[in-house]
């Protein structure tokens, strides 16, 4: 059932957007995906020298800083990728020694486009 969600959603968001036409001999070869990390405690409340943060005080002036966040256990890097490429958080090796359970939306779009 969440395979049909999700590929539904992708053909959703194809079909929606804006066609632009082709002006020249341009190929796109590469896809960027961001991922930006959550703050370490050095870089939060954890370390009182701030010295990862000097203007968390001046900024905290003009706005707001919220501080009572957490983790929901222990956070490592490729557990937590796999979570954001597949949707569902797995302990994992760290050290890329192990390959996710559960299907990425690079799988899913791979499927995707062998019916194009």
């Amino acid at each position: 059932m969440k395979k049909i969600i999700f590929i539904s959603a992708l053909l959703l968001v194809f079909n929606t957007c804006k066609k632009v036409t082709k002006t020249g001999n341009y190929v796109p070869t590469k896809v960027i995906i961001l991922v930006i990390d959550g703050p370490r405690y050095s870089e939060t409340g954890g370390d009182f020298s701030q010295q990862y943060t000097p203007n968390q005080k001046e900024l905290a002036k003009k706005g707001v800083i919220y501080s009572n966040f957490f983790n929901n256990g222990v956070s490592y890097t490729t557990p937590g990728h796999t979570a954001i490429s597949t949707g569902v958080y797995q302990s994992i090796a760290n050290n890329g020694s192990e390959i996710p359970k559960n299907p990425s939306i690079f799988q899913y779009f791979n499927e995707l486009l062998r019916f194009y």
